[in-house]
């Protein structure tokens, strides 16, 4: 019976159907298996996200004898809210006091800092601690990772007694702050409850800072020397060209970060529709050979189904030599794979050394859930063109 029904097959056609599939699904793979390893860098909501904008003023000569001014007002906020471009704008206030913030033993430290405001939505990551009454001593503070870092590596080395501190350590640590403004002078105490990777400064609740610039500092209307943006795409040339003409300055890497970004997106989705798009045909190209293999052998199916054999028998001889077929390219896939990922590891570790390339178990199901697919086309169209064959006339 294998040599009726398999014998004028041409397996090389078969053969390269199978390579075929071997290239689209392990495509898929491959690009899945990208996408879930970056998938922290191309999220919209990490700490490189294009979709936040920190906005500011270019300062010139004339800013230095006070002839201009680098902070915006309510009306210049609304109109960039205005621009088709921008979703959303905010700007920062900031105090109207001078802020000291100090610790004894084992921290010792000592310092003059700054504190900012903004609404809750473009904080990244905001704690349920981070709420502030009036009557309340200790002030929540969401301190930036880079300000972090920069008291770190840049300030504690050059101070004698100020050791470098893990940011555990600092988490929920209290601290002494004194604030000094043109009302008067105001002790309470300070504590870190977060890190935020979005925002490059000290921020308080909206709450604090309001009280705090009334009753400590000079109480006057509050501008603004940067203001948040809440754009579709920073990467955009045009929200680009726009910055440029109004005098607007913003930090060149997000903007290439974004940039980059958007193009990585982009070629890891055309590298996954091509996959997508060569299984399909691949399994179009099978469901093909099918019908060709049955309308070859279509004389000898009714031969044998005249001699009484029933179409369920005829039927599993052929399926079966199918699903052996389609474990070919699966097993391949499975070898491939780790070689695969070898090759792009050895190639990431030029730009991201300490980066290694996972493989997860997602990825993994892909090549299976395709050759299931692929068993139960085989199984409808084959039975379908089995009976078709055998019963007409």
């Amino acid at each position: 019976m294998v040599k009726i029904l398999w014998g004028k097959q041409s397996f090389f056609q078969l053969a390269l159907t199978m390579i075929a599939l071997v290239v689209g699904v392990s495509l898929m793979v491959v690009t899945i298996n990208l996408y879930l390893n970056f998938k922290e860098l191309l999220s919209d909501n990490d700490a490189f996200s294009n979709n936040y904008l920190v906005i500011n003023k270019s300062v010139g000569y004339l800013n230095t004898f006070g002839l201009s001014s680098t902070t915006f007002d309510d009306a210049e906020i609304a109109d960039v809210k205005s621009n088709g471009l921008v979703l959303d704008a905010e700007g920062f206030k900031a105090n109207q006091f001078d802020v000291e913030l100090k610790t004894g033993e084992p921290i010792n430290l000592r310092m003059e800092i700054y504190f900012e405001s903004i609404s809750k939505k473009y904080i990244d990551k905001v704690p349920s601690t981070w709420t502030w009454r009036e009557g309340e001593e200790v002030v929540p503070i969401i301190m930036s990772t880079e300000f972090y870092n920069l008291m770190s590596f840049g300030f504690t080395p050059t101070k004698k007694g100020i050791p470098q501190i893990p940011k555990s350590l600092l988490l929920n640590h209290i601290f002494e702050l004194n604030l000094r403004g043109a009302k008067g002078e105001k002790k309470m105490k300070t504590k870190i409850v977060g890190y935020s990777d979005r925002i490059n400064s000290l921020i308080v609740p909206q709450e604090f800072l309001n009280w705090a610039n009334s009753n400590v500092g000079s109480g006057t209307k509050s501008t603004y020397s940067r203001v948040m943006l809440e754009v579709e795409d920073a990467s955009d040339p045009a929200l680009t060209n726009y910055l440029e003409n109004n005098g607007y300055v913003t930090n060149r890497d997000q903007l290439l970060s974004g940039s980059g970004k958007t193009k990585v997106k982009l070629f890891l989705s055309v590298l996954g529709l091509i996959g997508g798009f060569i299984v399909v045909l691949t399994l179009n190209t099978l469901v093909m050979n099918i019908q060709l293999l049955v309308s070859k052998a279509k004389a000898e199916l009714k031969m044998l189904f005249s001699l009484g054999y029933r179409l369920k028998t005829l039927f599993a001889y052929m399926f079966y030599g199918f699903v052996v077929m389609q474990l070919i390219p699966l097993l391949l896939i499975f070898i491939l794979l780790p070689i695969v990922n070898a090759g792009i590891q050895a190639g990431l570790n030029e730009f991201m050394p300490n980066f290694i390339l996972q493989t997860s178990t997602q990825v993994l199901l892909l090549p299976i859930t395709v050759f299931a697919l692929s068993i139960m086309v085989m199984a409808i169209f084959l039975k379908r063109f089995l009976r078709l064959s055998v019963l007409s006339d």
